[in-house]
């Protein structure tokens, strides 16, 4: 990961954070806190579809994705022992529709998380349980012990694939329909309180990155509360996203006879 040469971040709107004053767009912004970028450290990799000139120059317009799909495993480390891994998939469709799976070590899908228009449902199908809310809402600190929303969220997933048109918290900008550039590819975005302490670490391993279209090596989201806790994003690949979904892959419906409970209630759900 890249040293830590910060700058201050804003807040956007909805998201609100998610947010961002990278080119990038978007990261939460907790009250009483803001966000602080440092860019990948130079590896000397060429940034794909970058070009004005030579070979190619000629070619059709460059055009930024808006729909992308990718597999990747997770692990939770609290203290830097493992307590739980899974494997997840996110399907997405610019700018604010999204589908996260999420399956353990074995077995079918546990959780099923859905948004679109600024709102995201999380589902338990085997417990017929359910919650909704806002994207600025925290919904990991209960389910993987680490604080994010649902904007830090899209934030990660935009970072990470190299979606820039991906924006459910927020507008998107110019930047989104251009070539993927290292500035796009922050190496540690820091979320500090207003003391100047670090709160949560948003941190990108780009060692090996291949241009637009690759993913990073690592994604790690630590929080520095005590008990020092990470959520460890890796194995990333591509895979298919079905060509016509309709309305229900990206707004999960809920299953007939669940309860609405709280993202508060619904964590400790899963923990039993």
């Amino acid at each position: 990961m890249a040293p830590h040469a910060s700058r201050p971040h804003l807040l956007a709107a909805l998201l609100a954070g998610m947010v961002l004053v990278l080119p990038t767009g978007c990261a939460a912004h907790r009250p009483g806190s803001e966000k602080k970028a440092a860019s990948a450290a130079a590896d000397g990799t060429s940034t794909a579809g970058n070009s004005a000139s030579g070979p190619g120059a000629d070619a059709a317009p460059y055009t930024a994705p808006t729909r992308m799909a990718f597999g990747f495993d997770a692990r939770v480390l609290v203290e830097d022992v493992e307590s739980r891994k899974m494997k997840m998939r996110f399907f997405g469709q610019a700018p604010d529709r999204f589908r996260i799976e999420v399956r353990g070590p074995v077995g079918g899908i546990a959780l099923v998380a859905t948004g679109r228009g600024g709102k995201i449902r999380l589902v338990v199908p085997s417990r017929r349980r359910y919650a909704e809310g806002t994207m600025d809402a925290d919904l990991a600190a209960g389910l993987v012990g680490v604080p994010m929303s649902g904007c830090d969220l899209a934030m990660v997933v935009r970072i990470s694939a190299g979606f820039k048109k991906f924006h459910p918290c927020g507008e998107g900008t110019p930047e989104e329909n251009t070539p993927v550039t290292e500035t796009d590819r922050p190496g540690l975005i820091v979320d500090t309180g207003l003391q100047g302490a670090e709160m949560v670490r948003f941190g990108w391993d780009w060692s090996g990155w291949s241009g637009e279209g690759s993913f990073p090596k690592e994604m790690r989201v630590e929080s520095l509360a005590p008990p020092q806790t990470s959520l460890a994003l890796t194995a990333f690949k591509k895979i298919d996203l079905p060509s016509a979904p309709g309305d229900d892959f990206f707004w999960e419906p809920v299953p007939e006879g669940a309860a609405l409970v709280s993202f508060e209630d619904l964590a400790s759900d899963q923990e039993r």
